[in-house]
């Protein structure tokens, strides 16, 4: 008999054969055997929608085949009330063909909208927990340095419009992480807080933003709660990881260390990447990433 068994990519397109399913024989010594399979378990299948073609289970529309392989399954879907575009996985492509998804959107045009319009509505909130995030980071690190600053007894206008005009260029997609980095360096020598950078940012400018968002909250803590002068930063690049140290020079922390937004932002964001972060609170405060 034949087992279906196909959990992997179609390979059609490479050897012009595609293995679905295995051969199996099956011989029994006696006449009296037979199989016993496994009852179905049909308790994921609904109708909430009492749906005349009786109870169904969602399933996911990713397909098993990069581009090259089933070109015809990798197109955008798309949203024809907004007209925003859903690539597919570029590795994965979708199970269904074009011409297949449009027949189901014809079908079932209003569940597919709600569950569009549900994708969108979740998108948005992450972006908005994402804005907020940063302003949380920027302004934060904007107040510990005009703090900092009025703290000296040399106050000059110049100094002051600088670090104004850098709360907008912090926010500019445009400047590269690097430019980022060495006007943050400045800004911090204007009020006599030393970074000293041992390293460079990776190539990869998604993950350098990233350690650029990092080193600018760390440096922000270092400065409020331990009044530190001067922040190592040390960057290590390897062939199968990165690897970032940061330490100050700052008050010793004796008691507990407790997570706020701050550091529950650098653990999101690394684990967009990949990253993960370790604390070290010994003689020295550490924060250690690898990626």
């Amino acid at each position: 008999f034949i087992w279906k068994s196909r959990q992997r990519a179609d390979s059609r397109n490479t050897n012009n054969i595609s293995i679905d399913h295995e051969y199996i024989l099956v011989y029994s010594r006696g006449a009296n055997f037979s199989f016993v399979g496994r009852k179905k378990d049909i308790t994921k299948y609904k109708n909430p929608d009492n749906d005349p073609r009786g109870p169904w289970a969602s399933i996911d529309l990713s397909g098993l085949a990069n581009a090259s392989r089933r070109p015809n399954l990798h197109y955008d879907i798309i949203n024809p009330e907004t007209g925003v575009h859903y690539p597919p996985n570029p590795n994965r492509g979708w199970s269904k063909s074009k011409d297949t998804l449009n027949k189901m959107i014809e079908e079932n045009n209003m569940k597919i909208l709600e569950t569009i319009q549900s994708i969108e509505k979740i998108d948005k909130t992450k972006n908005l927990l994402k804005i907020k995030n940063e302003y949380h980071d920027l302004l934060g690190h904007r107040l510990a340095l005009f703090t900092k600053y009025f703290e000296q007894d040399k106050i000059n206008t110049n100094d002051i419009e600088f670090l104004l005009d850098s709360i907008t260029k912090d926010f500019d997609d445009k400047k590269s992480s690097i430019d980022k980095l060495n006007n943050l360096i400045r800004m911090y020598h204007i009020i006599g807080v030393n970074i000293n950078l041992l390293g460079n940012l990776p190539n990869n400018e998604k993950i350098a933003s990233i350690f650029f968002e990092i080193i600018r909250e760390a440096v922000t803590n270092a400065i409020i709660h331990a009044d530190s002068k001067n922040i190592d930063i040390i960057i290590k690049i390897y062939l199968d990881k990165i690897e970032m140290v940061i330490t100050n020079d700052g008050k010793k922390n004796t008691g507990i260390i407790y997570e706020n937004e701050g550091i529950k932002g650098m653990r999101r964001k690394l684990s967009e990447i990949g990253g993960n972060l370790t604390i070290v609170n010994d003689d020295i405060f550490t924060l250690k990433i690898i990626l």
